[in-house]
């Protein structure tokens, strides 16, 4: 006969040594029973008063010599003295965890089980682990439990996510969900949901159903999506270009690269120049383009000045026998008219280069660094005003690097740029050998001193990464942005970082999902980067390298 005592055993429990009491393994009868065996052997001419269980949903209350705590089940003794004991045990929560030790009493006194069994049932799918996130996907780790003793069969499991509800379930309206379909095996199982919305908070958790019954993880995790890269519509083959942007316009203008790997000769210069319209993610062609011998060039500078020019600076192009000519032309182009116009070129003093870097502050424009036509890195900046057409020298990019245990102070080439409010940053690229990794903030000339050459300071190291050369580079906000490239040992590189001037530093950011790429277009527009085409290197026994078309579309963390 079975009885049912909530309560503690009274007077406190005390441990007996002649005879033994176990707690055999938990049966599940049901979603909601489980049958409960304790066993008592080793009397001899005894009978127990009482046996049964005591309970609790935490281990401690019931462990130790004398357990102070725990509810208490009470069953009649084996009728021979010795045997087993059961009480059929109704689960009063679903999927919580039960922790149970059989005990007996002789006299006034009692003994427990040395091993106490734990179960939990009404619940067969669990949350387990940490979610992984890259970039805009992410992997949630479930675990099916008790389906092989309960001979229960699942119709279908997996996890479920939604941005609005805090505790996600099936059929919700913008609930996503992962389905494996039917099974009654325990085990793991892994999520994998894609093309998550960046900057974004998701609730979510494991699900089974069975039948008429839906079950859910007592556990919710909270997942982040941060920022990161969407595919967009291809580009083309194309290397060593330019890009700069109209934020007026929503467009970005491209052109002056190359479009095959190993010679860029003049048929692989193409003269086109192609526009990017950022709200819908498509290309054309400008109208003002394939101007041959005018606009074939590759690995030149530009910058946009007051959103209504866009100029192009230097470059090279190549003769017949594939010599290279660097040049010093300057080209302007009008984005409401879509057409070119010659512009002021630099004078004598301004070596033709190519692989320079180019930017715009306070209405005026900046060229320099870049490599001369022999091949020496340069240093020396200079500045263009529109409303004048006047070049003027500015205050020469430091390069320091340390040879025979002497400081040198000499110019770069294949640095990468980008501006925050009125400052520019240009750092890394390369000087002979070295590769550099440090970063240098230009103060433009006070407007009002005609004299003024403008100051770089020493920002900081590039101190995340490998330093490298054929990077790209560009600023969201008040954030800039650098990657990819290549560096020693033809280290063709994915990463990519986030450069806070405040700090100033760098935070590692979701990597480049295109794989390695250097000689890639970069550029930002309306709050949004954009990276692609460019040249990847592919490794397996030996490296091999291929021209890429694709582009995509970077969202920074919120």
């Amino acid at each position: 006969m079975l009885t049912n005592n909530s309560g503690c055993l009274k007077p406190k429990l005390t441990g007996l040594e002649f005879f033994t009491v176990s707690t055999e393994p938990i049966e599940p009868q049901s979603l909601a029973l489980l049958k409960l065996t304790g066993r008592i052997e080793n009397l001899i001419d005894s009978k127990a008063a009482s046996c049964g269980f005591i309970w609790s949903n935490d281990e401690g209350e019931i462990s130790g010599a004398s357990p102070e705590g725990g509810q208490v089940l009470t069953v009649s003794p084996p009728s021979e003295g010795n045997g087993a004991f059961v009480y059929n045990f109704p689960v009063p929560v679903e999927g919580k965890v039960y922790f149970f030790r059989a005990w007996a009493k002789l006299g006034e006194r009692y003994v427990f089980a040395d091993v106490i069994r734990s179960f939990a049932l009404g619940n067969v799918v669990l949350q387990t682990g940490n979610w992984q996130v890259d970039n805009d996907t992410a992997w949630a780790h479930g675990i099916l439990v008790g389906l092989e003793a309960l001979h229960l069969t699942v119709d279908s499991y997996g996890h479920v996510l939604s941005e609005t509800n805090s505790t996600p379930e099936l059929g919700c309206s913008d609930c996503l969900s992962s389905n494996f379909g039917v099974s009654f095996n325990d085990g793991p199982f892994t999520s994998k949901f894609d093309s998550l919305k960046f900057n974004t908070r998701y609730f979510a958790r494991a699900y089974a159903v069975s039948g008429t019954k839906h079950f859910y993880s007592d556990k919710v995790d909270t997942i982040q999506i941060c920022g990161g890269w969407e595919s967009l519509k291809d580009f083309r083959n194309y290397r060593d270009g330019v890009a700069v942007s109209s934020e007026n316009h929503g467009k970005a203008f491209v052109g002056f690269g190359c479009e095959a790997f190993a010679a860029c000769t003049q048929p692989n210069l193409p003269a086109d120049i192609w526009a990017f319209t950022g709200s819908t993610g498509e290309w054309g062609i400008t109208a003002s383009s394939s101007i041959p011998n005018l606009l074939q060039r590759t690995n030149a500078s530009a910058f946009v000045i007051g959103d209504t020019a866009y100029y192009i600076f230097g470059g090279y192009q190549t003769d017949s026998s594939s010599a290279v000519l660097p040049l010093r032309d300057f080209r302007k182009y009008c984005i409401s008219a879509d057409t070119w116009r010659k512009g002021v070129d630099p004078p004598l003093a301004c070596a033709r280069r190519v692989k320079a870097v180019a930017f715009s502050l306070q209405d005026k424009g900046y060229v320099g660094s870049g490599m001369d036509k022999d091949g020496y890195a340069l240093q020396d900046f200079w500045e263009y005003t529109p409303t004048s057409g006047v070049w003027r020298p500015v205050d020469s990019i430091p390069a320091r690097i340390n040879i025979g245990g002497v400081d040198q102070n000499l110019g770069r080439s294949d640095a990468a740029c980008f501006t925050i409010g009125d400052r520019a940053y240009v750092g890394g690229g390369i000087v002979g050998p070295t590769i550099l990794r440090d970063f240098w903030k230009f103060i433009p000339p006070e407007p009002s001193d005609p004299n003024d050459p403008g100051k770089w300071e020493f920002c900081c190291f590039f101190d995340k990464g490998v330093p490298r050369i054929e990077a790209i580079a560009f600023s969201i906000e008040n954030k800039g942005y650098y990657g990819l490239g290549y560096s020693y040992n033809n280290d063709v590189l994915d990463d990519f970082y986030e450069f806070d001037p405040s700090v100033p530093g760098w935070t590692k950011r979701e990597k480049f999902p295109g794989g390695n790429r250097r000689d890639a277009l970069g550029f930002s527009l309306n709050g949004f980067g954009y990276a692609g085409s460019g040249i990847q290197h592919k490794i397996t026994n030996v490296i091999t390298v291929d021209m890429r078309t694709d582009m995509w579309k970077y969202e920074p963390k919120k």
